[in-house]
């Protein structure tokens, strides 16, 4: 099955044998025996914002790094900056482009592995300004600046959108210039669908 999301414009493709599910939340797909309740042959995914001191892959390591957890990089469609989480019985995708963070949750049976091969294989990322546009259309001021950034067309553009969002504070001014963080208490660690923003 061929898969294209309305609103932010991404796409890829499943096993034939494989279904959208439009009754659950987050984007679910079964596979042939998949359905609510069974834990085998089930991926989801969910895409928005990302906290800026997550875009660096290591800075994900860092995080998504618990006991029992094995880190390691990995690739959606010709994105490289992904980090791969994986437990003993399921494995989270982290993928960010353009600002958006492509999260991707599935068990590993053989079925879903396949199919998850497939669809990373065939994945296709949004043009950058609808990406950005996607973005820009969130509540959260912190998912506005990065998008207002990702559409400015110079470094003194950035810098004032910087300079005057209520999403970021300067912590440093020096020869290299000002360091801005977001202004967000340092979190304990969290699960997979908590970098987005509440």
């Amino acid at each position: 099955m061929d898969y294209t999301d309305p609103t932010l414009g991404y796409a890829f493709r499943l096993p034939a044998t494989w279904r959208l599910d439009r009754s659950v939340n987050p984007l679910t797909f079964f596979g042939p025996e998949g359905r609510i309740g069974v834990t085998t042959q089930l991926l989801q995914i969910r895409t928005g914002g990302i906290g800026s001191q997550y875009v660096d892959p290591a800075s994900r390591e860092t995080f998504m790094a618990e006991p029992g957890a094995t880190i390691r990089r990995g690739v959606l469609g010709a994105e490289k900056n992904v980090v791969v989480c994986e437990w003993p019985d399921h494995t989270e995708i982290s993928a960010v482009r353009d600002g958006v963070q492509y999260c991707i949750v599935h068990p590993h049976d053989a079925d879903t592995r396949a199919a998850i091969q497939c669809l990373c294989e065939t994945f296709r990322f949004p043009p950058q300004d609808r990406a950005a546009n996607a973005l820009l259309k969130s509540a959260d001021p912190s998912v506005q600046t990065m998008s207002a950034v990702l559409n400015a067309t110079s470094t003194e553009e950035i810098h004032r959108i910087l300079a005057s969002s209520t999403a970021v504070q300067s912590t440093r001014h020096g020869k290299h210039g000002t360091e801005y963080v977001l202004k967000r208490p340092e979190a304990e660690r969290r699960k997979w669908w908590q970098f987005w923003k509440p």
